[in-house]
Parts: structure tokens; C-alpha cells; sequence
């Protein structure tokens, strides 16, 4: 769970620093306005801003699964009230079919 965490805390930090870089990059103007190389920048800026949000998206994926994986190996080690106050997936797992 950790892991998922800390790699969490690194999208959204790659996240912050690619949004950074790309607003950056958005506002490059030059002195006429109408080069072609401006129009790239804009163009490279509004990509990375897709990427940054990716970022954030793999960073909250990562989390949600890290807590939710940790959740699921903990509950074996839960005592047997436990798991019937939580409803947990192990227990639905044990009944088996009907």
C-alpha cells in the first residue's frame, strides 16, 4: 500500500511539473505573433497539459488501488465478526455457489 502511495505522490508531482512546462510553453509569443514556430509551442503546450492530466488520473488510480488491494490482504487477518459487519469480498468468495 505504501508503494501505491509514494508512486501516487510521483504522478502528481510529474503531473504538476508537465502543467507547469506546458502553460509555460502556451504562452510563448514572439514579436509578430504569426510565426510557425508559435503555433508549435501553443500546440505542444495544450498536449502537454493532456499529459499533466493523465498524470493526475494514474496518480489517483494508483492510490485507489493501493488502499483498495491493502484492504482486501488485510481481511483474512481480520477476526470473523469483522468480516460480517463489513460485508467484506472474502466473505461472499467463501459461500460459494448456491
Amino acid at each position: 500500500m505504501v508503494i501505491g502511495i509514494l508512486a501516487g505522490i510521483s504522478f502528481f508531482g510529474a503531473g504538476g511539473m508537465m502543467f507547469t512546462a506546458s502553460t509555460q510553453l502556451q504562452t510563448l509569443r514572439s514579436v509578430d505573433g504569426h510565426t510557425v514556430a508559435e503555433a508549435y509551442y501553443q500546440g505542444v503546450g495544450a498536449q502537454g497539459i493532456g499529459f499533466s492530466v493523465a498524470f493526475f488520473a494514474l496518480g489517483l488510480a494508483s492510490i485507489a488501488i493501493s488502499i483498495g488491494l491493502g484492504n482486501l490482504l488485510d481481511a483474512p487477518f481480520q477476526p470473523q465478526e469483522e468480516l460480517q459487519e463489513s460485508g467484506s469480498l472474502f466473505q461472499v468468495a467463501s459461500k460459494g455457489p448456491n
